[in-house]
């Protein structure tokens, strides 16, 4: 699911409050990929605790390999 850019954040719309989510976030930093992976309840408060690695293009298939993005 893709989030929506506001004020700096993303905003997910129409989640189930208290359900158990894993956030994925990816973002080309000077040219390389980077991967951020963590689990999490949904709440209406501000999640900023991603922690972003730099991958290779093969790690990032393998580790996103796991999910489901249907």
């Amino acid at each position: 699911m893709q989030g929506v850019e506001e004020n700096g954040n993303i905003r997910f719309d129409k989640l189930p409050l208290g359900e158990e989510v894993t956030l994925v976030g990816i973002l080309i930093k000077d040219g390389s990929p980077h991967l951020a992976i963590q689990e999490t309840i949904i709440s209406k408060e501000i999640y900023n605790n991603l922690q972003f690695q730099k991958v290779n293009a093969e790690e990032l298939k393998q580790r996103l390999r796991v999910y489901s993005f249907s």
